[in-house]
């Protein structure tokens, strides 16, 4: 899938596959060290207080939503979509089961 197909995907969609592809042990739940360590550890790591509301040293999929919601709150939807699709595309992570 090239980049621009990527970018016509729904936000809530690439961010499901975000969120699937970070939760390694798929309790609900990312850790620091998982984010870290996920393909998105490089370019979200730095928001971990952002994304992490509560302060409890995990990230729940409420937060994980709310977050990208403020984000979308500031570029707007397409410039939400077209982040996203970018963060999947560079991350080589595999946006057909986003797009289906």
């Amino acid at each position: 899938m090239e980049l621009a197909e990527v970018s016509t995907c729904e936000s809530r969609h690439m961010l499901s596959r975000m969120w699937n592809v970070a939760d390694t042990n798929g309790d609900g739940c990312l850790v620091k060290r998982e984010l870290e360590e996920s393909v998105f550890g490089p370019l979200l790591s730095g928001e971990w207080h952002q994304l992490d509301e509560d302060s409890d040293g995990k990230i729940t999929i409420p937060e994980w939503f709310q977050y990208w919601d403020s984000i979308e709150g500031e570029l707007g939807e397409g410039g939400l979509r077209n982040m996203l699709g970018e963060m999947l595309y560079e991350a080589d992570v595999d946006v057909k089961v986003v797009s289906t």
